[in-house]
């Protein structure tokens, strides 16, 4: 008892004596941006944190790619090289090509030039073999099987063209073999419309050696837009800029509906790009052992689409190095980024939107698990479904000048909805930021240690199934809306802190105050502290002792509560 009420008399201390259940509600009107400076210090003395918010990519793309051959299909028969080239006038003309040497194919644009392979048993319309060099300009490409392939150190250039309507896929740089060394420009292109009929419906299909798309257009696919194979000895060199990838819908394999993905060692760098309506991610990057590094710079990905199965928006995993800037991510499922493993430096990133997957799984905005490095700068993430931000797993995170705001609860079980959550040993270091309107908890802490300073954490609001008590799987007489939440040996570290607008807000169990906390307000919360099953009350109350407290209904309660298990156990 004693221990209770040196906790409260210090309480009061911090207050200046003042218990009022009469709040000051103005703070609540915002400004017109939304911004962490509409905090009113009537009531409060202390300073307004502040943040830089994400700065959005701008991409300026072409106005209009590459159309398809619009002509007849009365094809002629297509002319022998002269001197190393074949040009084609308008019109449909059909063969099928094997490149020794060197050839250039000019026609006289893709809408009015076709050159058609029709013979299902070639490899492709043209056959570049090893070593040698074609250039195509201005002209479609169709085939019965597929467009272009590349041999062992064989180079193409494709300007002012389209591949399209191919049965097997687009462009196939090394069907086979280790160490294929091939080198292919894609520039002011388009490819796409592949015919799914044989499962396979893919755009371009690189190893190791050089591809660089550039103004182009891949897009309307069943399998994937661009895929790399690495290896450990020969990486893949891989520049995109100014270019789209779009409309990847297949679901068969395991690499169906990747607008892109890299495996192995690879140096991938994307810029001024868009990816959108893809089946299953935007992106995966992935090496289990080669290095492979990537960069991407004013690029947007928008829009998961509707289909079942296992979903995520930008995906690091494994030995990958990752560098972003301005980088936006939107209307994804599953994830809208995450990292296993992965380092992953970052500025100016905005996530918005993002939904469980098609097995109605995930729903985390950004996900960092087992061993992920990642420092982020000016981040935003907004509507993200039962978590903004989930750490897990020995992850170490450092961010600063950061938004996560509006997080849904689960559409199934109506629960969570977590501003950030970090659980199973992460580690994570936030400085200037706005924890807002998210549910459940602003932020939960479950086994893993947080130093926040100079952030805001307001309006916390109870999770959906606490106004439909029978659709709750935990706790369904329990509405939460703490601002923090610490639980089982969890350790916070507080500095220049704002808590306002909660039910409770700071929910401690079985948890510690690290260090010397600095300035913390607690404003216009329900319960400003509710502690419970800890060991030292007075070392708490000592350290809470130079807050400041201000328009709460009360000060201190003990009462316990449900303890909220992981959000997330798939790495375990």
């Amino acid at each position: 008892m004693m221990t209770f009420l040196i906790f409260v008399l210090l309480f009061f201390a911090g207050c200046g004596g003042s218990n009022s259940a009469e709040t000051d509600d103005s703070w609540l009107f915002e400004s017109s941006d939304n911004s962490v400076s509409d905090f009113s210090q009537d009531n409060c003395s202390a300073e307004e944190p502040s943040y830089e918010r994400a700065a959005p990519p701008e991409i300026v793309l072409p106005q209009d790619f590459p159309a398809e051959y619009a002509g007849d299909m009365n094809c002629q028969l297509l002319p022998e090289p002269t001197d190393s080239a074949i040009f084609l006038g308008e019109g449909c003309y059909y063969g099928c090509l094997k490149v020794e040497g060197e050839l250039k194919i000019a026609g006289e644009g893709s809408g009015k030039t076709l050159l058609f392979c029709n013979d299902a048993e070639s490899s492709s319309a043209i056959e570049v073999k090893q070593n040698s060099i074609v250039i195509l300009e201005s002209l479609s490409i169709s085939s019965l099987s597929r467009g272009l392939t590349l041999d062992h150190g064989a180079s193409a250039r494709i300007v002012g063209s389209a591949v399209y309507g191919c049965m097997k896929g687009g462009i196939n740089a090394c069907q086979s073999g280790e160490g294929c060394r091939s080198d292919l420009m894609v520039l002011d292109s388009y490819i796409g419309e592949m015919s799914d009929e044989s499962d396979i419906g893919y755009g371009i299909s690189f190893s190791c050696g050089s591809l660089n798309v550039k103004k182009s257009m891949i897009s309307h696919l069943s399998s994937f837009g661009i895929g790399i194979w690495g290896e450990d000895t020969c990486k893949a060199e891989i520049e995109i800029e100014d270019s789209v990838i779009s409309d990847i819908y297949g679901m068969l394999r395991s690499d169906d509906g990747l607008c892109f993905f890299a495996e192995g060692g690879a140096l991938v760098s994307i810029k001024n790009s868009v990816f959108e309506n893809c089946g299953r991610s935007f992106a995966l990057f992935f090496s289990d052992n080669a290095e492979q590094r990537v960069s991407l710079s004013d690029f947007s990905a928008n829009g998961i689409n509707e289909n079942e199965g296992e979903q995520g928006g930008i995906v690091f995993e494994g030995t990958v190095f990752a560098g972003l800037e301005r980088v936006s991510i939107m209307n994804s499922k599953g994830y809208g980024l995450f990292s296993l493993g992965a380092e992953i430096v970052a500025e100016d990133l905005s996530i918005n939107s993002v939904g469980s997957d098609g097995f109605g799984n995930n729903g985390f905005g950004l996900f960092l698990a087992d061993g992920a490095v990642t420092e982020i700068r000016r981040l935003e993430i907004r509507a993200a479904e039962r978590a903004g931000i989930l750490a897990d797993g020995l992850s170490r995170t450092e961010i600063s000048d950061f938004e996560v705001s509006e997080t849904a609860s689960d559409r199934v079980s109506l629960e969570f909805g977590v501003g950030i959550a970090l659980q199973n040993g992460a580690v994570a270091f936030l400085e200037r930021g706005l924890i807002d309107r998210n549910r459940e908890s602003g932020i939960l802490v479950s086994g893993s240690r947080l130093e926040l300073r100079d952030a805001l954490i307001r309006r916390t609001m109870p999770r959906e199934c606490s106004k439909v008590p029978a659709g709750c799987l935990f706790a369904p007489e329990v509405d939460f809306g703490h601002g923090i939440s610490l639980y089982s040996g969890s350790e916070i570290l507080l500095d220049e802190t704002v808590i306002a607008a909660n039910n409770n807000g700071l929910n401690l169990e079985a948890s510690a105050l690290a260090g010397n906390p600095g300035k913390i307000v607690f404003s216009n919360n329900v319960t400003a502290v509710n502690v419970w099953n800890v060991d030292n009350y007075d070392e708490i109350s000592e350290k809470l002792g130079g807050s400041v407290f201000c328009g709460n209904s009360s000060l201190f309660t003990s009462d316990s509560q449900p303890l909220r298990g992981e959000i997330d156990n798939n790495f375990r």
